[in-house]
């Protein structure tokens, strides 16, 4: 079980987060089938009523991705907003917003989806006498939308919401307003083998094409020592805690609802 909620993990009353990605890659199980994928979809809870054929996922830690007959399969809920993804040396969940009157369900209810289905997949594996899953990394993602207006208007005024990206405007500058933004930083996990992945961008909202700030973390690495909770519980912090040293306490608090 993952320890509670840190007391002085800052928390938002409206979290921009648009998607959370919980998952894991072990070593591969060159004996799955497109059987076995049916049947474990059997397993799952019958609101993922739907499946699909997706490329593959790279293995994190090497270059290129590793050849196998099976694609990554999606099986994705009804209200479209939870799906599972597997393939024979990858484990996900992913919660997503699909309508803008959701609500974000919160890292815990998310782990707890994820730690389900997981099991699920955990015990299907013995089940079929193929042996115990061999953890090898894990990774949490979140991916947050910061609509126009939201502390900015135009892209040259990304400091207001991103201080270490802060455009100079004056007057007498040669290279006007910019038209994109696109900024990557990895940095080390204080608590956990692994780094921190921050990229961010100008995008459109898909539903509504507006112009959006677009902040994606990735928290992702070998387990090492520690247990996969841990280390969720780790990674999960450190995305917290590092979005919230990005973004303006202005807009912390003015636009997203910090609350501690």
């Amino acid at each position: 079980m993952m320890k509670p909620r840190p007391s002085d993990l800052p928390d938002y009353q409206y979290p921009p987060v648009i998607e959370v990605v919980v998952g894991v890659q072990f070593e591969p199980m060159t004996w799955l089938r497109s059987a076995h994928v049916g049947k474990f979809w059997q397993l799952l809870d019958t609101r993922y009523v739907t499946t699909a054929d997706v490329p593959r996922l790279p293995p994190r830690g090497e270059a290129g991705v590793r050849w196998s007959p099976l694609p990554r399969t999606h099986f994705v809920s009804d209200d479209d907003a939870w799906v599972v993804q597997l393939q024979d040396d990858r484990f996900l969940q992913n919660w997503r917003l699909t309508r803008d009157e959701d609500e974000y369900p919160h890292f815990e209810a998310i782990y707890a989806e994820f730690s389900r289905n997981l099991e699920l997949w955990r015990s299907f594996c013995s089940d079929v006498g193929e042996g115990e899953l061999a953890i090898t990394h894990a990774e949490v993602s979140y991916v947050n939308h910061i609509p126009e207006g939201a502390g900015w208007h135009r892209l040259d005024e990304i400091g207001e919401v991103f201080a270490d990206l802060a455009w100079r405007r004056e007057s007498n500058r040669y290279l006007p307003a910019p038209n994109s933004v696109q900024w990557t930083a990895e940095f080390p996990l204080a608590e956990a083998s692994g780094t921190l992945r921050i990229a961010i961008k100008h995008g459109r909202n898909r539903r509504s094409q507006d112009g959006v700030l677009l902040c994606e973390l990735v928290a992702a690495g070998q387990l090492g020592e520690l247990p996969l909770e841990q280390w969720l519980y780790e990674g999960r912090c450190a995305i917290v805690r590092g979005f919230t040293d990005l973004i303006t306490e202005d807009v912390q608090r003015e636009q997203f609802g910090r609350k501690t």
